[in-house]
């Protein structure tokens, strides 16, 4: 991943879960990265979650294409340009 921010543990629990802990708050840059290199490794039903030390966490359910059935209010907020970036990858 070429984002910036200091990543402080990944989860992986194939089938079921990915989680991305981060220890600051990413930037837009940094979560569209993350969205390119996660999304090949999620199924889709997967809950795939972005977790920020310092706020800012949000969680989807992975699909090709990320809708409003993958997300809720607060992956809509904080999560837009991950989202943006998830949809734009084949």
């Amino acid at each position: 991943m070429s984002a910036r921010g200091e990543v402080a543990r990944v989860a992986l629990l194939p089938g079921s879960s990915l989680e991305l802990a981060l220890e600051e708050r990413p930037t837009q840059a940094d979560l569209a990265d993350y969205a390119a290199a996660l999304k090949p490794l999620a199924e889709p039903g997967d809950r795939v979650c972005i977790d920020a030390a310092s706020g800012g966490s949000f969680c989807v359910i992975a699909a090709p294409q990320l809708s409003d059935a993958e997300l809720n209010d607060r992956a809509k907020r904080a999560g837009a340009p991950f989202i943006e970036a998830w949809n734009e990858r084949p």
